[in-house]
């Protein structure tokens, strides 16, 4: 137990992993036919200028944000920072260089679209700043209600236009986005002495290197495309991206339950053994997915040509490897669950950065040398990479050792 917090049992963890993945898949899906809507009723030029803003904006509020989505679900565990702080100083942080993005880009391009790309994005920061607060303080059905809410009100509205005047207004959507924001930054407030927080804001800036680096090593993976698009043709481009498309969905089952569980090994940090059977579980979990992945692969393959067209027919093999790679991620995310909990992101973001370099090494071999076929190669040699770096430094760290108590952990 640690932070007077008690360990929940293995079927009261799989209930809350099994809402958090329900919430994830049912935000993912609204996000995207949210998305799907307003590329239909704007002009492409219009589009492209909301996706930019909201790439770029995103990009800020992870470099912004000081790593603490992923520290906070370690609540407890460390002596400093205290959620209070942490909640200030990214709540600060993100609203800051979120503002001077969105005035400095006004200025280059001024347009609505601008202003909603880019505060789509600060809502985005803010909001996965919350699920991960109010994760770890055991809020879990908050944490999944507001996932729900922060993507079903904006396609409710965005739908309700499509019906009502067969348009949409960006100074209308960008009006919602702010209450979303304003919405994600009052619900952690429940959990927080705002004044003592205040006066704790340079903790949070002690020791965030790697939970920092852990946050922005997942940019990484943004450079594939650039990389391919710069070395081979626009069709195999087409068909990689497609392809990458797949896993976003199929990786929201390991990433959640990765996120419900940190919380839940950092309670159990003071007792190895319990530690140790919770992380085997989660092992044995994502094993067993892999395998289920690795013989469904084909047919998934086929089911996303079949929605997407015969034109992507080019892209059998890279689906089917991907698929097989998200499978091997759910396993190197069991790995990063157990080095989150024992306060060493930067081990997993050397793995992530690793897999992420070899990947963009190998796309441009490939690509520049004519062996388009060859690509699927790509996402199960980086998820191989990863995993096998993961897990080395993984078994590396002990819970309750020598490494874990100049971490800061509080046994119980």
């Amino acid at each position: 137990m640690i932070d007077g917090r008690v360990p929940v049992g293995t079927r009261q963890l799989a209930s809350r992993a099994l809402g958090r993945v329900g919430a994830r898949a049912g935000s993912s899906l609204a996000f995207g036919v949210t998305l799907a809507l307003v590329a239909r009723l704007v002009t492409s030029s219009e589009f492209g200028t909301f996706m930019l803003a909201y790439s770029i904006g995103l990009a800020v509020g992870i470099f912004a944000g000081v790593g603490a989505p992923t520290r906070v679900l370690r609540a407890g565990s460390d002596r400093r920072p205290s959620p209070g702080s942490l909640y200030v100083v990214h709540s600060a942080l993100v609203a800051v260089t979120g503002a001077i993005l969105g005035l400095s880009y006004w200025m280059i391009a001024p347009h609505p679209a601008v202003c909603a790309g880019v505060l789509l994005a600060v809502g985005d920061s803010f909001v996965n700043y919350t699920v991960s607060h109010m994760t770890a303080v055991d809020g879990h059905r908050v944490a999944n209600l507001l996932l729900l809410w922060h993507r079903g009100f904006v396609l409710l509205v965005v739908g309700l236009e499509y019906l009502i005047t067969g348009r949409v207004s960006f100074s209308l959507l960008a009006v919602l986005l702010c209450i979303q924001i304003v919405v994600a930054l009052c619900i952690p407030m429940s959990s927080v002495v705002v004044r003592e927080s205040l006066a704790q804001w340079r903790h949070p800036f002690t020791g965030s290197l790697g939970y920092w680096s852990y946050s922005m090593s997942a940019l990484l993976g943004q450079l594939q495309l650039p990389v391919l698009a710069a070395v081979t043709s626009a069709s195999t481009v087409a068909s990689y991206a497609i392809a990458t498309k797949v896993i976003g969905p199929i990786s929201v089952l390991t990433a959640s339950v990765s996120v419900v569980a940190v919380p839940e090994l950092v309670k159990r940090i003071g007792s190895p053994s319990r530690f140790h059977r919770l992380f085997v579980c989660l092992l044995g979990l994502s094993g067993i997915y892999l395998v289920l992945l690795a013989l469904l692969a084909w047919p998934i393959a086929h089911v996303v040509l079949w929605v997407v067209g015969s034109q992507y027919s080019d892209a059998t093999a890279i689906i089917v490897a991907m698929v097989i790679a998200a499978g091997i991620s759910g396993c190197s995310q069991a790995f990063n669950a157990r080095l989150l909990a024992l306060g060493r992101p930067s081990l997993s973001s050397t793995a992530i950065t690793a897999g992420a370099l070899a990947a963009l090494g190998l796309l441009a071999a490939l690509g520049s040398n004519g062996l388009d076929t060859a690509l699927w190669v790509v996402p199960v040699a980086t998820e191989v990479v990863v995993i096998v770096v993961i897990a080395v430094a993984s078994w590396s760290v002990r819970p309750g050792g020598a490494r874990s108590r100049r971490l800061g952990v509080v046994a119980p």
